[in-house]
């Protein structure tokens, strides 16, 4: 194995040891000596990984879901985690046929700006520890369909060392939200309830698709102060709710809660479909309570909630596939609760 110095104990491979770059496959992240694996072009054979450079490659989107004709923006990040210096390094990021690039920073070309294109950055030199980001703007087809799933892939290559892989879904839907007769316009209700303050209603038109991170743990809606979040409205008409008239949606699809209530608020949903709601999600990323498995559709407790006028169907969780509310004042008015499904509870 061309041990580096077995006769005073140093058992790492050299240089010359045919265990370099001879594993095909390795389940572990890094080796013996806390250093990332694999470095250059394969994982090494035994418990020791021979210096070389390695990738850290990381792609985020600024919003889970756009609406059509709506920009954008990503960041990737590269970094040698490795133990030498990584040339040649070159980004590829392959658009979604439903996107095409506007803009790109960081020593970047747009080498297709058609639809479905392509960006190419670098070649950059990184030294161990550098990171290179690129921002990346892109515009979204006005004939994305509505739920469209939207993959953006991105390659991070280099001479001396293996490629690496990553993508995000961005989500197609049509929200719009305001908050009490103000003229500014959000894209998430999330953003309308940030937005808001103690007593404003937040007023809401469209369907609203996915779920952002706010506290860590995904769902649509995260409430934490006293407000009425009420649909039915259209993009040309914030006066009169008709929720007849102009289905409002809620959906998280699958993707973790649709509206988690924050202890002690006082809250009135009106109007508004709540589907979706998944809390295998919340679960898997990060949750580790009882709490984190209830309540797929509405998540509260110790709060006062009015539900009117609204229907709350196609959710899950492990108990109250529709909602849990514990220790709360709750009244619901004119509702329909319909095929969600839990372990315990699947409607209330």
């Amino acid at each position: 194995p061309a041990f580096a110095d077995p006769g005073a104990g140093d058992y790492h491979i050299g240089a010359d040891s045919a265990a370099r770059d001879a594993a095909e496959t390795t389940e572990s992240s890094h080796d013996i000596d806390g250093q990332v694996r694999p470095m250059a072009q394969s994982a090494d054979l035994g418990a020791d990984e021979y210096p070389g450079p390695h990738l850290a490659l990381h792609k985020a989107a600024l919003l889970p879901s756009v609406n059509p004709d709506q920009a954008l923006a990503y960041t990737v990040a590269v970094t040698n985690d490795g133990e030498i210096n990584a040339n040649g390094v070159v980004i590829t990021d392959t658009l979604d046929v439903w996107q095409k690039a506007s803009s790109a920073t960081g020593n970047c070309t747009i080498s297709d700006p058609g639809w479905g294109g392509a960006v190419v950055c670098g070649p950059y030199a990184l030294a161990t520890d550098a990171t290179v980001v690129i921002h990346l703007t892109t515009e979204v087809s006005t004939t994305t369909p509505l739920g469209q799933e939207m993959v953006n892939a991105v390659i991070a290559s280099a001479d001396e060392t293996m490629d690496q892989t990553a993508q995000v879904t961005i989500l197609a839907q049509d929200c719009h939200a305001r908050v009490n007769d103000e003229a500014t316009e959000y894209t998430t209700v999330q953003a309308a309830v940030d937005a808001a303050g103690p007593g404003d209603t937040v007023k809401v038109a469209g369907t609203c698709v996915g779920v952002n991170q706010q506290g860590g743990l995904p769902q649509q809606v995260g409430v934490d102060k006293n407000l009425s979040i009420q649909g039915g409205y259209t993009t040309t008409n914030w006066t009169t709710a008709n929720p007849k008239a102009n289905p409002t949606t809620l959906d998280a699809a699958q993707g973790g809660r649709v509206v988690y209530l924050s202890p002690g608020v006082s809250t009135t949903i009106a109007g508004i479909h709540i589907t979706g709601g998944d809390t295998d999600p919340v679960f898997d990323m990060g949750g580790t309570s009882w709490d984190d498995q209830i309540g797929g559709g509405i998540h509260g407790t110790g709060i006062t909630l009015t539900v009117r006028d609204s229907a709350i169907e196609d959710n899950a969780a492990f108990a109250g596939g529709a909602l849990w509310l514990e220790n709360s004042d709750v009244s619901l008015e004119g509702n329909s609760i319909s095929e969600n499904t839990a372990q315990y509870c699947g409607g209330i």
